[in-house]
């Protein structure tokens, strides 16, 4: 567990906690932006990338819970200015559907079809 004074140190710097997926850290802000990449573990061949392959939405409830904490639920999000969420293919097999997926969950609008994201770009 990470101690209040490393916490604080991170806050006073402006300095970004960072976490892995397997390891089961506070979600801790600690500068007025985050960055969360949703990586893979392999499993899926690139010759299948395209379309969600995986169903990972369980795991990015859990994820997104956090981008809606306030003081009031155990976290604070209120100097959080901007956020970047990115997923490779490899984690449920196409990285600009899982992140669509992701908006949702979140309640914003899907990137369009007008931005060109194909299997090939990501």
């Amino acid at each position: 567990m990470v101690s209040g004074s490393c916490i604080q140190f991170l806050q006073e710097q402006s300095d970004v906690w960072s976490q892995l997926a397997e390891i089961r850290t506070p979600p801790i802000v600690t500068s007025d932006f985050i960055y969360v990449r949703l990586i893979g573990d392999r499993s899926i061949q690139e010759k299948d990338f395209g379309t969600v392959q995986i169903d990972r939405i369980k795991e990015m409830k859990k994820v997104a819970r956090n981008f809606r904490r306030d003081s009031n639920t155990g976290g604070d999000m209120s100097g959080v200015k901007f956020s970047i969420v990115a997923a490779n293919n490899h984690y449920a097999g196409f990285g600009p559907g899982t992140v669509n997926i992701f908006r949702q969950l979140l309640g914003l609008e899907e990137v369009n079809e007008a931005m060109n994201l194909s299997p090939q770009m990501t």
